[in-house]
């Protein structure tokens, strides 16, 4: 806390603040270490609940979906929210929806965006507003890509999605440039729900966030922008360059969800994303092993099975790192490749399944 100037028991509504603004541009570590640090601090609840909102988003940012559950039920206040809980309240119900929406429980993500708009006038709440108009568009154009999947009618999809684009319309707001942001990737994420995603939309989306330096915001629009050259366009060319954007970013971030999809993307879309840098500490021939592929048939390579046996021995990711000579973050890429080829998720799935398909020694 010395390092921000804060005191723990009166600033934790300012150092929730702060946590907000540095996980928006991908300082993460920093983040944590400052929640982590104010909330051992044994401040008052009434304090205690700016700060693990806060942490929630970052939880849920970096995917890690049971621990964000866990801060968002500690946000909430004993008393029933009411009127007097306005903001609080549709801060609550926007984290809750994109929850649900990470989690895949699109009908209770809607459910609960729906709720977060309640009240909020577009003129007095402007900027407010906006942000969950985007986050409501989002849940409404992953909605539709599943109903298409599916081939299932939504009598729900257009009222809804008419509505807050109506809204975001009215919406009222100075017009700085993180607004200007959120508005061109809320009519990007219009443009999806409609199952028309435009890559230029999503540039121009990707770009704002870049000026603006929003790494995970960038990275996101990144991703989208990837899928729509591949889905509209049809370009693995101009699909690429986004797409190991926003891998890189993803994993500068320890963003997991995102990095997850990136690699899932690569790897249908057949797009070969950079191999991270073989440890110059690796002997000669364990650095050659990283990029040979054994001719499995599932695309994995030589140092991924290296990963692989270690995993299968229920090595931690940084005991992977010392035996292997490379950085845990490499080993993460490979943990990553490894779940995404063998079609699992979870760390002893990938160990069954490669045993079960005799890639290695039960």
């Amino acid at each position: 806390m010395r390092r921000y100037g804060l005191e723990a028991q009166a600033g934790a509504a300012l150092t929730g603040n702060a946590l907000a603004l540095l996980s928006l541009v991908g300082r993460w570590d920093e983040a944590e270490r400052l929640s982590d640090e104010v909330l051992g601090a044994n401040i008052p609840d009434a304090q205690a609940r700016h700060v693990h909102l806060a942490r929630a988003k970052l939880e849920l940012a970096r995917g890690r979906l049971a621990v964000a559950r866990i801060h968002l039920d500690r946000a909430y206040p004993p008393e029933v929210l009411d009127q007097t809980h306005q903001l609080l309240t549709a801060e609550l119900h926007s984290t809750e929806a994109e929850l649900a929406l990470e989690g895949g429980h699109l009908d209770d993500a809607r459910r609960w965006a729906a709720k977060a708009l309640d009240n909020l006038s577009p003129a007095e709440h402007g900027r407010i507003v906006i942000q969950l108009c985007r986050l409501g568009l989002q849940i409404e154009a992953d909605i539709a890509e599943r109903n298409l999947s599916l081939k299932t009618p939504d009598a729900l999809g257009e009222p809804h999605r008419e509505f807050l684009a109506g809204t975001l319309a009215a919406a009222t707001a100075s017009a700085g440039p993180d607004v200007r942001a959120h508005q061109a990737t809320a009519a990007a994420e219009y443009r999806r729900s409609l199952l028309t995603s435009d890559p230029k939309a999503w540039a121009a989306a990707a770009a704002a966030w870049e000026a603006l330096h929003r790494k995970p915001d960038e990275a996101y629009c990144q991703l989208r922008r990837a899928e729509a050259e591949l889905d509209v366009a049809r370009s693995r060319r101009a699909a690429a360059g986004p797409l190991r954007r926003a891998y890189r970013v993803a994993l500068e971030l320890g963003a997991d969800s995102l990095l997850r999809r990136a690699v899932d993307l690569a790897r249908r879309s057949r797009i070969a994303l950079e191999t991270p840098a073989p440890d110059p500490r690796a002997e000669p021939a364990t650095r050659a092993r990283h990029t040979a592929a054994p001719g499995n048939g599932l695309g994995i390579t030589r140092r991924e099975f290296d990963v692989l046996r270690e995993l299968a021995n229920g090595s931690s990711n940084r005991e992977i790192a010392d035996q292997l000579f490379i950085s845990t973050r490499t080993v993460a890429v490979h943990v990553f490749n490894l779940l995404t080829k063998l079609g699992v998720s979870r760390r002893g799935q990938a160990a069954a399944a490669a045993t079960r398909l005799g890639l290695i020694d039960e």
